[in-house]
């Protein structure tokens, strides 16, 4: 479908825990230096489950912005829900991003399980 590199693209964070557009930048530019094809914002390693709609479109307008259309732009819209999932491609897709892809979204559940298990006693049914 596409030829070439696309490598996998983290989602830099500063230190109070917003996400840091200068390191961005730098992530897209060594990037497209390296001579990749595409560059994957918000995909399955780039903390798009930590973000909130709006956060994850503000990063998806930079990162437009500073590809330029130098490179492919492939935006991860994986989402807890459809809904938000297809708001997330429209957004995309309006920004003249190349494509759009979604991936199966579901929290991890081994911790609550182990947790669970370390505070739940069962009882014997009367």
């Amino acid at each position: 479908m596409f030829p070439g590199l696309i490598p996998a693209m983290v989602s830099p964070f500063d230190e109070r825990g917003e996400l840091d557009l200068g390191a961005t930048e730098a992530v897209v530019e060594r990037f497209i230096e390296a001579g990749v094809s595409g560059i994957p914002p918000l995909g399955s390693t780039g903390a798009f489950s930590q973000l909130l709609g709006e956060e994850r479109k503000r990063f998806v307008e930079e990162v437009v912005k500073i590809v330029d259309g130098r490179v492919l732009l492939v935006v991860g819209v994986g989402a807890a829900g459809t809904k938000e999932a297809v708001e997330l491609a429209r957004h995309a897709s309006s920004l003249s991003s190349d494509a759009q892809y979604a991936f199966a979204f579901r929290p991890a559940t081994t911790g609550l399980r182990t947790k669970r298990s370390s505070t739940c006693h069962p009882t014997k049914a009367r």
